[in-house]
């Protein structure tokens, strides 16, 4: 898939679970933290390659899936995507040039932590 076009309806085969960092306090008042979905959505997954691939070590950041979705508002740096039960840091969020119908995040994979 390129960063300007999608190349067909069917790239977008991913169910990506974006979540929230929310807080419960029991009662004792404890505060416990818990990701919790905010909606899923179908999408294309990218492993950032090339030109892009070189910026983003140059960054230091390894591990970058780009996630193109149909776009839709409410999406935040503070959230995270769950995809094929591994959870994504979101570091970039970009409508698409062009396309404004689609918005791309850059997500940095962040293994165990936070889970």
């Amino acid at each position: 898939m390129s960063d300007t076009a999608m190349k067909s309806i069917g790239e977008m085969r991913h169910r990506l679970r974006f979540e929230t960092l929310t807080s419960t306090e029991d009662a004792n008042g404890f505060v416990t933290k818990t990701w919790t979905t905010a909606f899923t959505v179908w999408g294309a997954a990218r492993d950032v390659g090339g030109r892009e691939f070189f910026e983003a070590a140059a960054q230091h950041m390894e591990n970058i899936t780009t996630f193109t979705i149909r776009a839709r508002s409410g999406i935040t740096t503070a959230m995270r995507i769950l995809f094929q039960s591994k959870p994504y840091e979101i570091m970039q969020i970009s409508r698409m040039q062009y396309r404004g119908d689609y918005m791309q995040i850059k997500a940095r994979y962040i293994g165990h932590e936070g889970t």
